[in-house]
């Protein structure tokens, strides 16, 4: 969702998710548009996307893209860890996550 430059684009994906009548299922969840479009642009300025308890208790996520020739969205690497260990080691893993996103880039283009 984050690739997705139109807003009135990613408001429809939204809306379609559920996430608007749907009760949220942490705290943490994202279930506003207003809050959507803040962290999409957050992920757009860092490159990696992070949620921290936000789908599940318990649970952890980060995820970088893997961008085609274009330059848009392919694909991405992603971890799923418990939030402890996410948070001890998030620079860390960041970087692995990027790095991984580039070397699978260049085995695209092979």
């Amino acid at each position: 969702m984050s690739g997705q430059s139109q807003p009135g684009a990613r408001s429809v994906l939204f809306s379609a998710s559920g996430l608007i009548r749907a009760p949220t299922p942490t705290p943490t969840t994202i279930a506003s548009p207003i809050r959507l479009d803040a962290e999409l642009r957050r992920i757009r300025r860092s490159g990696v996307a992070l949620d921290v308890e936000e789908a599940q208790p318990g649970m952890a996520c980060l995820a970088a893209p893997v961008l085609g020739p274009e330059g848009t969205v392919v694909g991405c690497v992603a971890l799923s860890l418990h939030p402890d260990e996410q948070r001890g080691r998030q620079t860390q893993l960041i970087a692995a996550a990027r790095r991984a996103a580039r070397e699978t880039k260049q085995s695209i283009r092979r």
